[in-house]
């Protein structure tokens, strides 16, 4: 004689798909959404972050090292934590996988990207910074043959009180093509000068680099031959110079 039929299968034998379905259990595997959701929302979030830091933060250096590194510390530490808490919930653990992956990719390419920026500039102690009269800071510029053009310059990253003396300012060029004149050699902590930048007539047409360079001449008092006397900093910009345009 044999058993009675169960509903998932062979007379005797119970059916395991069936059953599987009818608990309303999901058969084992990692959701893909959850980790997708976590990813997505922690990406917006660093671009938010990033976008408000550069937004309010007026000083090109001071703040900027802590807004780029306060997304990956967060999210990387708070994604695995959520992991290893919630290992058992699965849509939970992945959400936070996706936090970790977020602190990676885009947070940590844009902290390098950004930590790099900074060093460009010069943040790593003093800096100087090279920007349009009033506007924003350059990197680079164009430049015509026989154009010149005015900028201005400012030393920043130390303190008055501490930084009691002048610094010496000298422009540097790497061709004789570009000219670099500074009307003010000697300036403090702070103080914004002008900067003027002239391609020659005949300017072979390239792209060149070139900076202004600032060395700390110690106040009296202070220690000629220590520390301060070895305090340099500079700002190194590029140009491209292209052929004066017909007509002018």
């Amino acid at each position: 004689m044999t058993g009675p039929a169960t509903p998932g299968g062979q007379p005797g034998f119970p059916g395991p798909h069936l059953t599987d379905i009818d608990s309303g259990q999901e058969p084992f595997g990692w959701p893909l959404r959850p980790f997708l959701l976590g990813w997505a929302l922690a990406a917006a979030a660093v671009l938010l972050v990033r976008w408000l830091g550069q937004l309010f933060l007026s000083d090109p250096c001071r703040g900027h090292t802590v807004l780029a590194l306060l997304m990956p510390l967060l999210l990387g530490p708070g994604g695995l934590a959520l992991t290893a808490s919630q290992w058992n919930d699965r849509p939970k653990a992945m959400f936070g996988l996706g936090l970790v992956m977020a602190s990676f990719v885009p947070s940590l390419l844009l902290s390098a990207y950004d930590i790099g920026q900074l060093r460009n500039l010069g943040c790593a102690g003093g800096y100087l910074i090279v920007a349009e009269p009033g506007g924003k800071q350059l990197s680079e510029i164009t430049l015509e043959n026989g154009q010149s053009r005015e900028l201005q310059g400012r030393i920043g990253g130390y303190q008055r009180d501490r930084h009691p003396g002048a610094f010496q300012l000298s422009g540097q060029s790497m061709s004789d093509d570009l000219v670099i004149d500074l009307p003010k050699t000697v300036v403090h902590v702070g103080d914004v000068f002008p900067i003027r930048v002239r391609a020659r007539d005949n300017a072979v047409s390239n792209r060149f680099d070139w900076g202004v360079q600032a060395k700390y001449l110690p106040a009296p008092g202070e220690d000629q031959s220590g520390d301060a006397a070895e305090i340099e900093t500079s700002a190194k910009l590029a140009v491209t110079i292209v052929p004066r345009r017909s007509g002018k």
